[in-house]
């Protein structure tokens, strides 16, 4: 059985740091079981939005998919409110867990990212009877990628800056670029 000593575990993981009642850690369980979730949900979604954008034109009448969809933008929206009480490890490897620090550091990087990812465009396309639909869902495809992104990061570790990803822009243009083919396969 392996045994994790203080060689191979951070400092910060040895002792649990003192926060306030309404501050998550970033690494208990219920994070980790979270993140893991918006993984899922965000895959879902890069798959149903190309899949939704070539094949489906959602109307009011689909009200399935919207409900599913419109589910999933709630919980994005609750990983929000979740980012906002959520430690994070400082540039010197401390956890900062004072509420402040964590809203300002939240709002700087990646808040705007998953406020658009979040927006119910869905349903706003339901209701809009124009035919040229595809461009506000690439829109939100691409912003539900830059939600892969952070989840990522979330994941695996929050060590790296999240400025430290140039290798997601490859993934990202593949998906984009499926999301195009598969529109102009279905025109013609």
């Amino acid at each position: 059985m392996m045994s994790l000593n203080s060689d191979v575990m951070p400092q910060y993981r040895q002792e649990a740091p003192k926060t306030p009642p309404h501050i998550l850690l970033h690494y208990c369980a219920f994070k980790a079981i979270w993140d893991w979730i918006i993984l899922c949900l965000t895959f879902y979604t890069a798959i149903m939005v190309p899949y939704n954008v070539a094949f489906k034109n959602k109307t009011s009448e689909d009200v399935s998919l919207l409900v599913v969809d419109s589910i999933v933008d709630v919980i994005f929206f609750i990983d929000i409110v979740l980012n906002f009480h959520t430690t994070f490890v400082g540039p010197g490897g401390e956890v900062v867990s004072d509420p402040k620090v964590i809203r300002m550091n939240y709002l700087k990087s990646w808040f705007i990212i998953d406020l658009l990812s979040c927006l119910p465009y869905d349903v706003f396309n339901a209701f809009d009877h124009d035919e040229d639909v595809s461009s506000s869902s690439t829109t939100a495809s691409g912003v539900d990628c830059g939600k892969l992104v952070d989840v990522e990061d979330d994941i695996f570790d929050e060590n790296v800056s999240k400025n430290d990803s140039p290798y997601m822009v490859f993934p990202l243009s593949l998906h984009e670029n499926a999301i195009l083919k598969m529109k102009l396969a279905c025109q013609s």
